[in-house]
């Protein structure tokens, strides 16, 4: 009888563990947080055109490195919520600087969050959890008011009009790869100059128009006036940036652009800098 009792004993309390278990639920997994679930490594599929494999991510010369603060998820939103590139980032079809600030104020999300971004002096949250601070802002505790961890994107060391290209019918993917499949967008999706190349150095001149591939299209400034060369901001401590000897100012070889990759800043999921040290 003992022997009986015991296993009717264990018995009960593997089905008690077991019911309790299946009635825990199982955490949604927070999305937006790096370009994949899981923090997976981005195929090549999804980057710019002209990215490598495996692919260093753009050279930190041009596109300096970003500080991700702000948890986004691009899929849901165009695929999920049907919206459009431009529904957030309304002034890339009209931008013709590489200065211009194209992305969305804090006042592009209140209509569909429920939030007031208009005093950023009193921000007022939404009802639901999608309207909470810390629902977007990583770092945020309760408490903090309207103190986030700053969120910065370097302009980049470029001369590009946007206006230029989307007139011409080039669309968001040719320049940054498949971010409609792609949770958060980071500097890995900034344009890599072997995939300017397939425009810019097309043999059919008719097709080509006016995308020279002569270096200051795009990166020098002054021309002759500064020598021919170039100098960009993240560049400072190293001084002017030349070519290597003998490249002829197309820079038709890859070289070039891996030389200038080689400092090299993880900036592929949000980082949280914090708001304390604790």
């Amino acid at each position: 009888m003992t022997r009986a009792y015991l296993w009717l004993l264990v018995l009960s309390l593997v089905t008690a563990v077991s019911l309790a278990l299946a009635q825990t639920p199982t955490p949604t997994p927070i999305s937006g947080l790096s370009p994949l679930p899981n923090d997976q490594r981005v195929p090549k599929t999804l980057l710019p055109p002209g990215a490598f494999d495996p692919d260093t991510g753009p050279s930190d010369a041009i596109f300096p490195p970003q500080q991700m603060t702000l948890r986004f998820n691009h899929k849901f939103h165009l695929t999920e919520q049907k919206q459009k590139c431009t529904s957030c980032h309304k002034g890339a079809t009209t931008s013709q600087s590489a200065q211009d600030p194209l992305t969305p104020q804090g006042t592009t999300c209140d209509d569909c969050h429920g939030t007031d971004h208009s005093n950023l002096a009193k921000v007022t949250p939404g009802d639901e959890d999608s309207g909470q601070c810390g629902f977007c802002h990583v770092g945020y505790r309760p408490g903090d008011g309207n103190k986030v961890v700053p969120f910065r994107i370097p302009r980049p060391n470029l001369v590009f009009n946007h206006k230029k290209h989307v007139d011409r019918n080039i669309n968001c993917q040719q320049c940054h790869g498949a971010v409609q499949e792609l949770e958060l967008a980071t500097r890995d999706q900034m344009p890599r100059m072997k995939g300017c190349f397939g425009c810019h150095q097309m043999p059919d001149s008719a097709a080509r128009g006016e995308a020279k591939s002569a270096c200051e299209t795009c990166h020098i400034r002054n021309g002759i006036q500064e020598g021919g060369k170039t100098r960009t901001r993240r560049c400072a401590r190293l001084g002017w940036v030349f070519p290597q000897a003998g490249f002829h100012c197309a820079c038709k070889k890859i070289r070039y652009s891996r030389n200038h990759s080689a400092r090299r800043f993880d900036s592929r999921r949000v980082r949280d800098p914090g708001l304390r040290q604790s």
